[in-house]
């Protein structure tokens, strides 16, 4: 069986669609195969609710050009392919599920989404990762995972407290004698160091919280720049220049003045017992 057109110039028929290959089996037995073949044209579905099925499976059409792959039980979509058109400014694109995206971007990046809305999780070929809504999770507790990063600039946390479960390792309070040279005693007068510290009180904008003592970190910088750790500035990112108080440095000067402060106190020990002595 076949449709198809015959040519005036040599009366030869050219088969355009027919069935090939078509087997029917025993008297009775109901089963039957065989292909439909269509050559030399496109098979072209008028409007956008006409398609091709096959189990619980559409094939259809769409208005901007894209094709849909749907679950006729649900009227779900399971994949939808849609081409450049001036309607979405993501497109070309992949949908899979309704959930997962791949897409071109307006400025011409492609992008990898998964999840809708306030959920999800984006990857970009130029090298950004977004989780927005869920929870990363690296390794389980049978599972361990190793974590190397090598940030180009700041990383930052917004929002929530940051809970370890073992220690943290950083160079600004690494004291290593490894990473350094020229030690000797210190000759410096921690005492007249720490009289210089000025404790304040103050509301703390961040945290809406009252405290009765503690520092201004531009007037430690001042009496030592050892005291505070700055954060720069980046325009780009909206991050604004920020000091933060370097507590090491400020134990080591305390507890010199301490030992300071002791010997003071046993050299007037001293004195006392030499004068209750010569009272006796």
């Amino acid at each position: 069986m076949a449709w198809g057109m015959t040519t005036q110039s040599d009366g030869k028929f050219w088969p355009i669609l027919f069935i090939k290959d078509f087997k029917m089996a025993s008297k009775n037995a109901g089963d039957f195969s065989g292909q439909l073949v269509l050559t030399a044209c496109d098979l072209v579905l008028a409007g956008d609710t006409n398609g091709i099925i096959s189990g619980n499976v559409k094939i259809v059409g769409g208005l901007n050009g894209e094709i849909n792959f749907i679950n006729t039980e649900d009227e779900s979509i399971l994949l939808q392919i849609i081409p450049k058109n001036e309607y979405d400014s993501n497109s070309p694109k992949i949908n899979l599920l309704n959930s997962i995206h791949f897409f071109e971007n307006a400025l011409g990046s492609h992008s990898f989404r998964i999840g809708e809305e306030q959920k999800y999780v984006l990857q970009t070929d130029e090298g950004d990762f977004h989780v927005a809504g869920g929870t990363i999770l690296l390794g389980t507790n049978s599972s361990k995972a190793a974590i190397s990063m090598y940030p180009s600039s700041m990383v930052q946390i917004h929002g929530a407290d940051l809970d370890v479960d073992g220690n943290v390792y950083a160079n600004n309070i690494s004291s290593d004698k490894k990473i350094k040279k020229n030690i000797k005693n210190s000759s410096a007068c921690a005492l007249d160091i720490i009289k210089k510290i000025k404790h304040k009180e103050f509301d703390k904008i961040d945290d809406g919280k009252h405290y009765n003592i503690g520092y201004i970190a531009q007037d430690m910088e001042k009496i030592d720049p050892n005291f505070v750790i700055k954060r720069p500035a980046d325009k780009k990112r909206k991050i604004e220049e920020r000091y933060y108080i370097n507590e090491l440095p400020i134990i080591a000067t305390l507890s010199k003045a301490i030992q300071e402060q002791q010997e003071q106190i046993n050299k007037l020990q001293s004195k006392i017992e030499k004068l209750e002595a010569r009272r006796r």
